[in-house]
């Protein structure tokens, strides 16, 4: 029998993205940044939260006309929290 209703889906969200090019002849570099922060405390008997942060840079080259060079890093921090009531003795 199920007890409680859960979810993986947030009830209240928030999500940030910003991303920056800067380009000089024949080469340029990228900046980005990404935030979310999501909630679901509308279930029965738990709530959850999640946090992340990333980051990326990126980095393109020309060197020649027909010859390009693409290279990137990105980073993501995740935090996660679940909150869970379970019943011992019900009744």
């Amino acid at each position: 029998m199920r007890v409680a209703d859960l979810s993986a889906v947030p009830s209240k969200a928030l999500a940030l993205r910003s991303q920056a090019t800067w380009s000089k002849g024949h080469w340029a570099v990228s900046g980005s940044v990404r935030y979310r922060d999501a909630e679901n405390d509308s279930l029965d008997t738990s709530t959850w939260e999640r946090e992340a942060v990333g980051a990326g840079v990126n980095l393109w080259v020309g060197i020649r006309s027909d010859v390009h060079f693409t290279a990137g890093l990105d980073t993501v921090r995740q935090e996660t929290e679940t909150k869970m009531c379970v019943p011992v003795m019900d009744g």
